[in-house]
């Protein structure tokens, strides 16, 4: 068994969408707009893990470093709807939805000190793993909140604050490959190693957001 082991994961997450709509007064309450677009994003993911002493006796380091980067466009179609409840206060809910066509990349790094001791020696070993394919990748978008309004200066200008949560959904985004499993013994480039190394992804897992939002906005 592994002495320690440390890791930590990194993402920068960029979205940028262009929507045009046309809000339709249901009643003098509330106010629907549907709204349809382009949604452009790019999201890069980076994870690190750190092990001494993994089944090595004499407590070599064990590093891997994993890129996980997605590029893509695509369609957006949605809805908000504003529901007045008294005076100035709205409640507010949103939902809307896209299918980006883009490019992931991935790159996996493995780097072992090898292994020394009085049954074993093995050479350092240095594995560079890396894949870049096309995909077609849904989201979804969800807000639930409350906003108040009012106007200033006789009606020359409207502040409006907004405070709600968000929720986001990001299916398939993590697309590294797998490491060895420590149940054979091979080699790779000369160099000795203990495991299988595998050519699929880990779990094409879903990339989620969720928390409070604030926004302030003056009108002029």
């Amino acid at each position: 068994s592994g002495s320690a082991a440390r890791g930590n994961w990194h993402c920068k997450m960029n979205v940028v969408d262009a929507s045009l709509g046309k809000a339709y007064h249901v009643s003098r309450s509330v106010v629907f707009n549907p709204h349809f677009g382009l949604r452009f994003a790019w999201i890069d993911q980076h994870l690190s893990a750190h092990y001494r002493g993994f089944q090595i006796h004499s407590n070599p380091s064990n590093i891997y470093h994993g890129d996980n980067d997605f590029l893509g466009l695509g369609g957006r179609i949605g809805i908000d709807t504003e529901w007045t409840v008294i005076s100035s206060f709205r409640f507010f809910a949103n939902a809307s939805t896209s299918i980006l066509a883009g490019t992931v990349k991935t790159d996996n790094d493995y780097l072992s000190d090898g292994q020394r001791d009085d049954n074993v020696e093995t050479t350092p070993v240095d594995l560079d793993l890396g894949h870049r394919f096309h995909m077609n990748l849904p989201n979804l978008e969800l807000a639930l909140g409350i906003d108040w309004g009012t106007h200033l200066y006789n009606d020359g200008y409207y502040l409006n604050f907004r405070v709600g949560y968000e929720f986001q959904v990001w299916w398939d985004q993590l697309n590294l490959r797998r490491f060895p499993n420590a149940t054979s013994t091979g080699s790779v480039a000369g160099n000795n190693f203990t495991g299988n190394f595998y050519s699929d992804t880990v779990s094409r897992g879903m990339f989620t957001l969720n928390g409070f939002t604030v926004q302030v906005q003056l009108d002029m």
